[in-house]
């Protein structure tokens, strides 16, 4: 034990205190309430345990699949009712587990212990905070498989066991967020440019079919668990595009019965924008992707006005909120800064670090970056959602950046006089 704390203490530091700091939380904030998308998943993932119908057009998927199989841990614990709570503490594991890993990555890439110690602990407060008990099981698996993939491909030695697992828990991040999806071809130029001559396309089919597995594996489970409901399951994307370029605030899907379902993304809840009623189910991706091309063909100055989508990102409302909503904004409004100030040093980290332009590294993290406004420009109006999942990217250079050039133009003294810089 004394041998395992010697080679890797800081890594069973920041691994400790992401866990500290997130069970903690939990005793003075409220448990886990169920609000209405938490609810959704819990109520999906307990019809599909007990091999109820679910009725709902559903557009995320596997969530509630994969929901379940805690939830049957859970009931083998004899714990089912406390499954909301147990399910926060779960999640406070998998941010630890992030963290600790984040730390790994950061000092490998920058080859400091302390700058990694700081991304450690920056992530720490950042992500698990903002969604700490609201049972978003996406995003706080996007994350942690996110961030294990990149320290795969960036830190271990290319082979076909890698690239394999990279392909693998990429695909899993692809089930969790669509929004991914953009990253992958940025992803396959990388992979082009960066591997050793003659191994180039054969690590680019490798990763290729780990992320095919993971998707045909995800299809069939949705398919066989999807038979009997009386909707197709989905992605979002289409419906996403419609209310992007045509600017609505709600899409309502009108059933003969006269039940009815709305898709609305939250950014849009409080201004005046239209409501359409369509008779088209959510799924059928093709007929709302035509109608978002069909807007921007009639005012092509909208993709002007999508650029308004990437300032939503940092600023807008971020869903779903806590139990607690006074303490979750305030979490939410002092996260902004730090976002906006690290997202500049990111951006100008190679000006500021020169080796950034000959980093393979940064290079892929900047194609993720760019794949998060891809996304957000074409097919979303814009969340803070959406970006916090993103937060630890800016780490690995933007933070270094950041205290480089904090060193090198020192403010000056409080008495207005100039400081000289020192040679050392």
């Amino acid at each position: 034990m004394r041998e395992i704390w010697s080679r890797h203490h800081f890594w069973l530091f920041v691994f400790a205190f992401a866990l500290t700091v997130r069970i903690i939380a939990l005793q003075f904030i409220p448990p886990p309430a169920l609000k209405w998308l938490p609810y959704q998943f819990d109520l999906r993932a307990s019809q599909l345990m007990a091999g109820e119908t679910i009725a709902f057009p559903d557009a995320w998927a596997s969530f509630h699949i994969v929901l379940a199989g805690f939830y049957a841990v859970f009931e083998w614990l004899e714990a089912l009712e406390h499954r909301v709570l147990l399910w926060a503490y779960v999640q406070s594991v998998m941010a630890a587990i992030a963290a600790a890993i984040l730390y790994d990555l950061t000092r490998k890439l920058c080859g400091s212990n302390r700058i990694a110690l700081a991304a450690g602990v920056l992530f720490s407060l950042h992500y698990p905070f903002l969604y700490l008990n609201t049972l978003v099981l996406s995003e706080t698996t996007f994350v942690l498989v996110l961030v294990a993939a990149f320290h795969v491909l960036l830190t271990w030695q290319p082979s076909v066991k890698s690239l394999a697992l990279a392909g693998v828990l990429l695909g899993i991040a692809l089930i969790c967020r669509p929004i991914l999806t953009p990253f992958f071809p940025l992803l396959g130029i990388w992979l082009l440019v960066t591997m050793e001559r003659g191994k180039r396309i054969k690590y680019l089919a490798i990763l290729g079919l780990g992320v095919a597995a993971v998707m045909t594996i995800a299809s069939s489970i949705n398919a066989d668990t999807g038979r009997h409901h009386r909707f197709s399951y989905s992605g979002n994307t289409g419906a996403n595009v419609a209310l992007a370029q045509c600017r609505l605030k709600t899409l309502r899907y009108d059933l003969p019965s006269g039940e009815y379902f709305w898709f609305s993304p939250p950014s849009s809840w409080g201004g005046s924008l239209p409501t359409v009623k369509t008779d088209v189910p959510f799924y059928e991706d093709s007929y709302y992707l035509r109608m978002g091309l069909n807007c921007v063909l009639e005012e092509p100055s909208r993709l002007v006005g999508n650029f308004a989508h990437l300032a939503r990102l940092y600023h807008s409302v971020l869903y779903p909120d806590f139990a607690d909503n006074r303490h979750h904004r305030t979490l939410v409004d002092v996260w902004k800064f730090p976002a906006v100030i690290l997202t500049l040093a990111f951006i100008a980290a190679p000006l500021v670090r020169r080796e950034c332009l000959t980093s393979k590294a940064y290079w892929l993290f900047a194609a993720l970056f760019v794949s998060l406004f891809v996304s957000t420009y074409v097919a979303n109006p814009g969340e803070e959602r959406h970006f916090v999942p993103y937060f630890w990217v800016l780490l690995p250079y933007g933070l270094p950046a950041l205290l480089q050039f904090l060193h090198e133009h020192p403010a000056s003294a409080s008495d207005g006089s100039r400081q000289e810089p020192t040679t050392v």
